[in-house]
């Protein structure tokens, strides 16, 4: 079966969900153990675990009942994967856990809990919406689902966190669906730090079309011979040194050979100056809240806290003068930074995001609708003709491509919706606003989205 770019390709229902209330005394039970150091991971998989047993195998325990799951279910849970290195022996985590709910020589069996514990390290899909309530789902189908970072469809939990997928671009009969275990601003990550995020979260290294490509498009220069941004990292050079290296030594291997697509491979002593500067950069840039950081502590995040230069502006113009270009994932996050803290800056800065994350981009398609919304509401504030006429382009551009990944019935693409409308209102309303013409294409005409309706993955994130 063939999809369309934006057609509705599943619907799921959770197979099992798992929401923390501090009124589950079992519940508080986790917390404390957690809290008193006894816990390695966050306390939310190892309730999600107890949630996943039987009746049965809760019997004897020392606080209330609470969630289970049919034997069936379990059944199927435990078909999804879980390193079986991690399910050979019981963790110390595991065994303080049930000698806490359960008396001496009662409970269920530590290897299967553990083995549950894998399960949902590896498969789990976090429901938390920032409330402080801790919550996860599984999904038997989408939980088997491979990963790309170019993914060909793309996922999200509607309000009953049903798990509904849209094929990104066109599908033909055959080819594997993908989707992306990373969020939209990790994808724009350079090649070497996508795949250890995900060796580090999912247990494994990542050869995706996009992480085989010889160069990486998120570390791009500019060339000291020409003075074009055409120089790009070797990424795989660079990849299968790091595969092979323990991770302390993985930040000496990210001095790739640089080489521009005009000039070629540039020498060490043009090449050595770009790459000083991305190295001070890095870990300030790599620890931003944008990104997932590596590591149980944040040593990534510790070492960036301290802006490398005064001002956002100094930063910028430091950044840009050392040779990176605007395609950098760094120049760019500096970008992103500097809107914040200069927001009559913010609508040329968005502008400059925008020309890199171009639609043809599958990957970008998200952070580019949601980079089209942020300007959007700057130009709104202005609120010029000119200003609004941009903004009701930016909204209604910004509208169909949520439509096309997340369908019409997402909430973001029906804010977007929501805020062209208001745009266009108000350009109406201005005195100058007669005898300038109508808005054209995306900008004046109604958006009309067409999608097939059929049926509709940290843990992975909610989108």
């Amino acid at each position: 079966m063939d999809f369309e770019a934006g057609e509705r390709i599943m619907l799921e229902y959770p197979l099992i969900e798992a929401v923390a209330h501090k009124s589950i005394p079992a519940y508080m039970l986790v917390q404390k153990l957690k809290q008193d150091g006894y816990l390695e991971l966050p306390a939310i998989f190892y309730w999600a675990a107890l949630c996943s047993l039987t009746a049965q195998q809760i019997t004897g325990s020392n606080c209330p009942s609470w969630q289970v799951v049919p034997a069936q279910t379990q059944v199927q849970a435990l078909l999804l994967h879980a390193p079986e290195e991690e399910c050979q022996k019981a963790s110390e985590s595991v065994c303080k856990l049930i000698s806490a709910l359960w008396p001496a020589g009662a409970g269920p069996d530590a290897l299967l809990l553990e083995r549950i514990l894998q399960v949902w390290i590896y498969n789990s899909f976090d429901l938390a919406d920032g409330d402080g309530t801790e919550a996860g789902v599984m999904f038997l189908s989408a939980a088997m689902m491979s990963h790309s970072c170019s993914s060909n469809a793309a996922w999200h939990l509607d309000d009953a966190n049903n798990f509904i997928l849209h094929a990104r671009r066109a599908i033909d009969e055959g080819d594997e669906i993908t989707i992306s275990y990373l969020s939209p601003d990790d994808l724009c990550l350079p090649t070497l730090d996508r795949c250890e995020l995900l060796s580090a979260t999912k247990g494994f290294w990542c050869t995706c079309q996009r992480c085989s490509e010889p160069r990486d498009a998120a570390r791009v220069f500019r060339c000291p011979r020409c003075n074009k941004h055409g120089v790009f990292a070797l990424a795989q050079q660079e990849m299968a040194t790091a595969e092979s290296c323990s991770s302390s030594a993985v930040d000496s291997k990210r001095d790739a050979t640089l080489a521009c697509t005009s000039c070629g491979p540039l020498s060490d002593a043009e090449a050595s100056p770009l790459l000083a500067a991305e190295a001070q950069l890095r870990p300030w840039a790599r620890s931003r809240p944008q990104f997932q950081v590596l590591g149980k502590d944040g040593e990534e995040a510790a070492c960036g806290e301290k802006v490398p230069c005064g001002s956002s502006a100094e930063l910028l113009q430091f950044a840009s003068d050392s040779g990176l270009s605007d395609r950098h994932w760094i120049l760019d996050t500096v970008l992103a930074w500097a809107a914040e803290q200069e927001p009559a800056q913010a609508p040329d800065l968005f502008r400059r995001r925008l020309a890199v994350h171009e639609e043809g981009l599958g990957h970008c398609i998200t952070k580019r609708a949601r980079l089209q919304l942020a300007l959007g509401e700057k130009l709104c504030a202005r609120g010029s003709y000119d200003d609004l006429r941009e903004a009701a382009k930016a909204y209604g551009e910004a509208a169909a491509a949520l439509a096309m990944v997340f369908g019409d019935d997402h909430r973001e693409h029906q804010e977007a919706a929501d805020l062209q409308a208001m745009a266009r209102r108000k350009l109406a309303m201005l005195p100058n606003a007669a005898g300038k013409g109508s808005l054209q294409g995306s900008a004046g005409q109604k958006q009309q989205v067409t999608q097939k309706r059929g049926g509709y993955p940290a843990g992975k994130k909610r989108r």
